[in-house]
């Protein structure tokens, strides 16, 4: 075993809280042998020297790809405290193995803690993805689903652990999904509503096309929040409008990037005059998102083609499976008279829109 990681072990035994950079290169991509011997010391650490360390290793898998703790971070999914089990789980969001695919399952059903199976729903939410393009074996993938809905349909299980479970299993391709989106939507609770958009944004179904562009205007901050991730994911050139206004009246930093990166999946030449404006007028909030979506944009410009052809297969999938647009109730919403009406929360000032 190398010295440094001899010195990382001797240093979390004293009970060392930073982490170097040492430290955190020795941990990364561990062998079996040096596997064995890290879950001897990690055995005897305190709680909070093991609870401190799969923060740190969490945050830095979150921020960077140059290291791998996934064999840490598969140890720690059996730690007697939830803190870490939740933590392990979130630190695995890269993983694509099938075999987390099955842990994350039995978890799912037998963890005594809700906030780790709220963790474990959302991480399954990858394999879901994952079986679209057939890369985890089809019963794994029935398995997943099965799992998901019975959360979903059960009203026994916290609210919570139901969100996770609908906005992951927003990624199916499978027609039945769309009524649990539906009903989601129309649930009483608005955080339920809430993670019925974010499902819809993940389906890459433009049927929800018009309900997001009614949620673009929601008084709910979060709400609004989600919907323009939601429109991004979509690519909905129709959103263009409603993103730019978003850009002018919203007071939320973080949905105004949003609103940004956005554009740069929408396209289009309306999303594209505002990214330069914002690039040109070096705005010290929005340049770097505004940077990254139009290269976005631009990349996605030079392959329209692919993205005609997405289209033209999402619109006969669809037809061949006779489903139903659920956003007909919406088809006569005219989103330009409703914000006009929605003074209080966004100005209408056609004068200022036009430098765009």
């Amino acid at each position: 075993m190398s010295d440094a990681f001899e010195q990382v072990l001797l240093r979390l035994r004293q009970g060392e809280r930073h982490l170097r950079k040492a430290d955190i290169r020795a941990l990364s991509d561990l062998n079996r042998q040096q596997m064995r011997e890290f879950r001897r010391v990690w055995a005897e650490l305190p709680a909070d020297t093991r609870l401190n360390t799969i923060n740190t290793l969490a945050q830095i898998a979150q921020d960077s790809f140059e290291y791998c703790f996934d064999r840490i971070f598969r140890e720690a999914l059996s730690d007697p405290v939830p803190q870490i089990r939740r933590k392990a789980v979130e630190g695995l969001w890269e993983c694509e193995e099938e075999s987390l695919a099955s842990t994350f399952l039995h978890m799912l059903r037998e963890d005594p803690d809700i906030s780790v199976r709220s963790a474990v729903a959302v991480g399954l939410g990858r394999f879901v993805y994952l079986a679209e393009f057939e890369e985890i074996e089809p019963s794994l993938a029935a398995a997943i689903e099965s799992a998901l809905l019975t959360i979903i349909h059960n009203p026994e299980e916290p609210l919570e652990l139901r969100r996770r479970a609908v906005e992951s299993i927003g990624f199916s391709g499978n027609p039945e999904i769309q009524a649990v989106i539906r009903d989601a939507y129309e649930d009483d609770h608005p955080d339920m509503r809430m993670s019925a958009v974010i499902a819809m944004g993940r389906s890459a179904d433009r049927r929800w096309s018009k309900i997001i562009l009614r949620e673009l205007t929601s008084e709910d901050r979060m709400m609004r929040h989600e919907a323009v991730r939601a429109a991004g994911e979509l690519e909905l050139q129709e959103a263009t409008d409603l993103l730019a206004r978003i850009l002018d009246y919203e007071d939320d930093l973080d949905i105004r990037r949003d609103a940004v990166l956005a554009l740069g999946k929408v396209g289009g030449k309306g999303a594209k005059a505002i990214l330069e404006h914002i690039i040109a007028s070096e705005d010290e909030d929005l340049l770097d998102a505004a940077q990254d979506a139009m290269e976005e944009l631009t990349f996605g410009a030079q392959f329209p083609e692919i993205n005609e052809l997405l289209r033209l297969v999402e619109e006969e999938e669809r037809r061949g499976a006779g489903g139903e647009d659920e956003s007909d109730e919406w088809e006569d919403w005219d989103w330009e008279e409703d914000w006009e009406e929605d003074e209080d929360d966004f100005l209408d000032d056609e004068d200022e829109f036009d430098r765009w």
